[in-house]
């Protein structure tokens, strides 16, 4: 099931650290920082395009602005192509295969992570021809501020989510042992999703989960949501000591950035989040969904400032 939004508030600085978390909530890789330099002020880095036929476009632009009698037929001869291949590529006829993708990260002396990142806007081109998102996820329910308020405790969505686990019963004691949570918390927990309609009993044992995804999205500051989302952070904090590396993976990149792109971060992790709830999730309607859920798990990333507001004031 999906998490509430967080809070969109104005950010003003230049240095942020985006912390990606995911860590198990039904029971009970060392966390890594990396540090990368800002971008090349004056040629656009791979990492700033969303696919592959924007890339290529932009690297022929780019040589036609230096040298106008430049052509598509040049720069197919320099990436080792056919000129119809690369006119296919860049019109989006044809994806990129992984030969095709290792000349072209050869010619341009790519990275290894710039090669990295040339296969995953090829791999994301052709996840969104196979998992058309919206489609997916038709069924949703966004909760207003006075519902999402009634069940705002961390479980109640993890409950949710637990119902489309192998062995769940709809029962205070199988979900306050699954969770970790109190039977009392449980049964409120229990009571307050079927008054909201978020799930349907079918028998006293079981339930059906009204919506593929639940989310409460709002750009208004909130008390209910801040003190979820810090529920959660804290779950992340504990699982650093009490979940083996191989359960969790929790990691975190920090940039210097231009706060004029955080919306279009924002609207990046978003569209990762669905891409990854879509591929992986069970109940909203991905191929995996055969597949029986064994365990809840919760994606928080958070995306926050670390310097202080003094330094550009």
């Amino acid at each position: 099931m999906g998490d509430p939004g967080g809070v969109k508030s104005p950010n003003i600085l230049h240095m942020f650290c985006n912390w990606n978390t995911l860590f198990q909530l039904d029971s009970t890789a060392e966390w890594g920082v990396r540090y990368t330099n800002g971008m090349d002020q004056e040629k656009r880095s791979i990492f700033e395009f969303q696919t592959v036929p924007e890339f290529l476009a932009y690297e022929l632009e780019a040589r036609i602005r230096t040298n106008p009698r430049y052509s598509l037929r040049a720069l197919a001869k320099h990436l080792t192509m056919s000129p119809g291949e690369l006119s296919e590529i860049i019109r989006g006829k044809r994806a990129l295969s992984l030969k095709v993708a290792q000349k072209i990260a050869q010619a341009l002396e790519m990275s290894p992570a710039e090669f990295r990142q040339l296969l995953a806007l090829a791999a994301t081109r052709v996840a969104a021809t196979a998992m058309p998102l919206k489609a997916e996820w038709q069924n949703r329910q966004n909760l207003d501020e006075d519902r999402f308020r009634l069940v705002s405790d961390w479980w109640c969505f993890s409950i949710l989510n637990f119902a489309e686990c192998a062995g769940f019963e709809w029962d205070a004691n199988v979900i306050s042992r699954g969770l970790g949570i109190t039977a009392f918390e449980a049964r409120q927990a229990m009571e307050r999703l079927e008054r909201l309609a978020l799930v349907v009993k079918t028998s006293p044992k079981t339930v059906h989960v009204a919506h593929d995804f639940v989310e409460h999205l709002t750009n208004v500051p909130s008390t209910a949501i801040r003190r979820y989302h810090r529920s959660l952070l804290e779950k992340a904090i504990a699982a650093l000591d009490e979940q083996a590396m191989e359960e969790r993976d929790i990691t975190g990149v920090g940039m210097a950035i231009d706060q004029r792109d955080l919306p279009a971060m924002k609207s990046e992790i978003a569209e990762f989040q669905d891409r990854l709830m879509a591929k992986y999730a069970k109940g909203t309607g991905s191929a995996r969904r055969r597949r029986k859920a064994t365990a809840v798990y919760q994606l928080e990333m958070a995306l926050y400032r670390l310097t202080q507001k003094e330094q550009d004031q």
